[in-house]
């Protein structure tokens, strides 16, 4: 049976696997005696809706990087212990194009929409490490949010199969040719290696802000106080880990995180079909 036969899976039926992902995350960390913690839109959601919004189609969580690096070494030495599960990041998947990592559920295949390699993934769930940003957050969004901004944007290129977008002018384009060569030449794996090393850029334990410094293209730094205690949520039935003081962080990220976006924002955003195999 070809992908184009087989039935996309409805954002219910997502919702439900992905649930399944959560429940082995939490088993391990709590056999590994590491926090994790829910985040941005499924953090909104857990407050706001008790478990997804409606329709959100993936679930993120985040851990200090030295706990992120715990569970990431059980899983890359345990694979066969897991099963159906596996954790994919760019050690243990060819091609995998992040610097975070997906624990996937690799009886679903994915289906990429956008040039970004799909990598062999299944159904997952985001694991963001998140490091030190140092004493002060303006000064780390002034120091580092360019260079991320660079790095994300050659990432993006260097994964374009041409430079023309395709709902845009080629005229418009002309001037970011040289850009997508560069990027080209250098290729995908430059741009996640320079994304990768802004993780040694401050010292954990120095720091009073976290941020996930090799993801997005700008710097988000956080207080770290959020993430050195947990207060417990209700999502979709079970009982999940959320940040210390997770109303003033949601608030500080997105403002009033309580009011519903207009009725035409509320549709799946990720570029990505998933079906079963």
């Amino acid at each position: 049976m070809t992908m184009e036969e087989r039935k996309e899976l409805t954002i219910e039926e997502i919702h439900e696997g992905t649930i399944g992902i959560l429940k082995k995350i939490i088993e391990l960390c709590d056999m590994l005696q590491v926090n994790y913690y829910i985040m941005y839109g499924s953090l909104i959601g857990a407050v706001r809706h008790h478990g997804f919004i409606p329709w959100d189609d993936d679930l993120d969580i985040a851990m200090l990087r030295p706990e992120y690096e715990k569970l990431c070494s059980y899983c890359e030495t345990h694979q066969a212990e897991l099963g159906h599960f596996a954790l994919m990041n760019r050690r243990t998947a060819k091609e995998y194009p992040y610097n975070i990592s997906r624990f996937c559920d690799m009886r679903y295949s994915m289906e990429k929409k956008d040039t970004i390699p799909g990598a062999g993934m299944g159904m997952f769930v985001d694991i963001y490490p998140f490091d030190g940003a140092g004493p002060d957050a303006q000064k780390a969004i002034k120091k580092y949010s360019k260079k991320k901004y660079f790095y994300q944007s050659g990432l993006v290129w260097a994964f374009s199969k041409d430079p023309w977008p395709a709902k845009r002018s080629k005229l418009l384009a002309i001037p970011k040719l040289p850009f997508w060569l560069y990027a080209k030449a250098r290729g995908a794996q430059y741009f996640l290696d320079k994304l990768d090393a802004l993780q040694h850029s401050y010292r954990l334990e120095e720091s009073t802000y976290v941020a996930c410094m090799v993801w997005d293209p700008q710097v988000y730094p956080m207080k770290k106080s959020f993430f050195e205690g947990y207060e417990l949520l209700e999502f979709e039935g079970l009982q999940v880990k959320a940040p210390h003081n997770y109303d003033e962080l949601l608030r500080l990220m997105y403002g009033n995180y309580m009011q519903l976006p207009p009725a035409e924002a509320r549709v799946p955003t990720h570029e990505y079909r998933l079906y079963r195999k």
